[in-house]
């Protein structure tokens, strides 16, 4: 009896081995076709068409964010040059301009066309703005 259990044994074993070539066949297929459906899905053409949207959506998104806090960031920024700078004395061999505790001298600015100018006048507006409307506290001189 045991020479047919043996028999039995390796009828199966040699059943097995035998059918393991459509085994590896069928999971190959079901795996490119999960690929293929996919790759339609999401649009992928090398390179994804649904990929770029999602990131152009992301950049637009973030851009977005950092508009939008762009005057915090802007306030934090004066808040913290504020306290940097410190105004000379009026007279003082630093000071730019008349007589006028309002007015003092922290550099330099060079303005080689209109666009340079548009550019600070721009920006002395917004510093401006940002003070005016109490985000920085002003400082007297």
């Amino acid at each position: 009896m045991s020479g047919a259990g043996k028999s039995i044994i390796d009828g199966l074993v040699g059943g097995i081995k035998s059918g393991i070539g459509a085994v590896t066949s069928a999971a190959k297929s079901v795996a490119d076709a999960a690929m293929n459906a996919a790759k339609g899905a999401l649009g992928i053409k090398s390179p994804s068409r649904v990929f770029m949207s999602i990131g152009r959506n992301v950049s637009l998104g973030m851009a977005q964010g950092i508009d939008s806090a762009a005057g915090v960031a802007a306030s934090a920024s004066a808040s913290m040059a504020g306290g940097l700078v410190t105004a000379p004395s009026v007279g003082g061999s630093d000071y730019a301009g008349s007589a006028s505790a309002n007015q003092y001298h922290i550099g330099t600015i060079n303005i080689s066309n209109e666009v340079d100018g548009q550019r600070w006048l721009e920006k002395l507006t917004r510093d401006q703005e940002i003070v005016s409307n109490g985000l920085v506290p002003s400082r007297s001189v």
